[in-house]
């Protein structure tokens, strides 16, 4: 894939990433009286002219947390190009991309120069780390990379991760959770489908036969010897049907 379909990937990564962060800072604030509006803005230039100083001393750690500052207070496409920058000078190739994404999703806003050293700072931190591409049978699902959210509400997304093993995850209330582990490779992307079935109706429960009435109960034989039980008394055999025995027999 060249660098310009690779850039309109990480502008669609960037996406999520600006989307987050307008939502995290406020950025869609339409009944935030201006006064709050000027001193974000204020408290962003001064945090960017923080992070100007570390950068020209070589302070990378210092201009990085300046930058994010800035980034977080207005989430301007120029504070995330320096954020990005500053990140892929630390090695955190994965978070320089992002950010360096997003800042391309306005390239009309930066200024020339700016723009050139973002767009060559991506194509640096691409080379580094792999990429994604997650599609979801259930737009409305959420979907998880080992445990980070990525969104909701999209068919497909495109990720940059750490090379190494990774799990995406679809899940939506009513259906089975879709678990796809892979292995991402450095300067590679991967393909991944989720496909999300409907949990099985639970198991109709068994009829309850009725209680039959028992039948009735034989009626009890009689007390004493049956008929024609034969009783031997001194080796005289009687039989106990018709015979009386008195108390003079014993």
């Amino acid at each position: 894939m060249g660098f310009t379909g690779r850039l309109l990937l990480a502008v669609a990564a960037a996406s999520a990433v600006w989307s987050f962060a307008a939502v995290s800072v406020g950025e869609d604030r339409h009944d935030e009286p201006s006064g709050a509006a000027a001193a974000r803005s204020t408290d962003a230039d001064e945090a960017f002219a923080r992070g100007e100083r570390a950068r020209r001393a070589g302070r990378w750690g210092e201009a990085e947390a300046a930058y994010r500052a800035a980034w977080q207070a207005d989430p301007r496409p120029e504070l995330a190009g320096e954020l990005g920058l500053a990140e892929l000078a630390l090695g955190r190739f994965r978070d320089a991309a992002e950010h360096l994404g997003a800042s391309l999703l306005y390239p009309e806003t930066l200024a020339p120069a700016a723009r050139r050293r973002f767009s060559e700072g991506l194509q640096r931190a691409e080379r580094e780390v792999s990429s994604a591409t997650v599609a979801v049978s259930r737009p409305e699902a959420e979907v998880f990379i080992d445990g980070r959210r990525i969104g909701r509400g999209q068919a497909t997304y495109f990720v940059y991760l750490d090379p190494g093993r990774h799990e995406a995850r679809g899940r939506l209330e009513g259906y089975i959770d879709e678990v796809y582990p892979f292995e991402a490779q450095r300067g590679r992307e991967s393909m991944i489908g989720l496909h999300l079935e409907p949990k099985p109706a639970p198991p109709a429960a068994a009829p309850v036969a009725p209680v039959r009435a028992s039948a009735a109960a034989a009626p009890a034989p009689a007390s004493g010897p049956a008929a024609g039980t034969v009783f031997r008394i001194g080796g005289v055999a009687l039989a106990a049907a018709g015979v009386a025995l008195g108390a003079g027999l014993l």
